[in-house]
């Protein structure tokens, strides 16, 4: 900012948004005083924060890929996308610094167990623009499987709850993307998505439920997907 009075003075100060991502070369894009990459899963940082957030507790909490382990694995050339997690080999990790035989194969081990998750999880750590924990809730209540929500267009998911016509664009630019399109043909070789129930109820309308520390028979996830499913509401506290 300049500090000068003078009319018109200071103007060279403002910054100079770039007109292509300095990563990858894509076209940068302004949302108001925003600047996005419109590069999506083909631009190697936007790459790095969609393994972070896949493996993070807000997508499927796959123990061992924090933000150091995620940057060693795409410097070393073991993974590019969330794709490439799967097809990580305990003879790849070990020899890497800060790796040994025990922490490469509790990460192996880490990532064949989120082969099978639910939809929403799946959905959630996809990294989908405005699409949360709740969102994608009710994409996977409304739609049932992770097809038919890739596969609707803009009106239908605007019948969902909780998704405006911002969301539904969102989702459909994500998946109308070449590169995201590429990321999630291979990903879905190594990945099943489980379908998620549809039937709704109200016997649970008007009640508040909390659920906290560890459950038997289902996640604490499910257990809320249950709730809501019979017109309750779940809160975190």
């Amino acid at each position: 900012e300049s500090e000068s009075d003078g009319e018109g003075e200071g103007e060279g100060d403002h910054f100079q948004f770039p007109e292509e991502c300095p990563v990858c070369g894509s076209a940068v894009e302004r949302d108001g005083p925003m600047a996005f990459c419109t590069g999506g899963l083909g631009c190697r940082a936007q790459r790095e924060r969609s393994v972070q957030h896949y493996a993070s507790r807000a997508g499927l909490d796959i123990e061992g890929l924090g933000e150091k382990s995620v940057g060693q694995l795409l410097d070393a050339g073991l993974v590019s996308d969330v794709a490439d997690l799967y097809d990580l080999s305990v003879e790849d990790l070990r020899d890497l610094e800060g790796w040994g035989e025990t922490s490469a194969e509790n990460l192996v081990d880490a990532v064949d167990a989120a082969r099978e998750p639910p939809l929403s999880d799946f959905l959630a750590a996809l990294g989908i623009p405005e699409v949360g924990g709740t969102v994608a809730a009710s994409l996977a209540r409304h739609f049932g499987t992770f097809e038919a929500v890739r596969d609707a267009d803009e009106e239908a998911l605007q019948t969902v709850e909780d998704v405006g016509p911002t969301v539904a664009r969102e989702v459909r630019e994500f998946f109308e993307s070449e590169a995201n399109r590429d990321v999630l043909e291979r990903l879905l070789d190594h990945v099943d998505p489980q379908a998620a129930e549809t039937a709704a109820g109200d016997e649970l309308d008007g009640l508040t439920f909390v659920f906290t520390g560890s459950l038997e028979r289902v996640t604490r996830q499910e257990a809320q997907d249950l709730v809501e499913r019979h017109g309750g509401s779940a809160t975190g506290s």
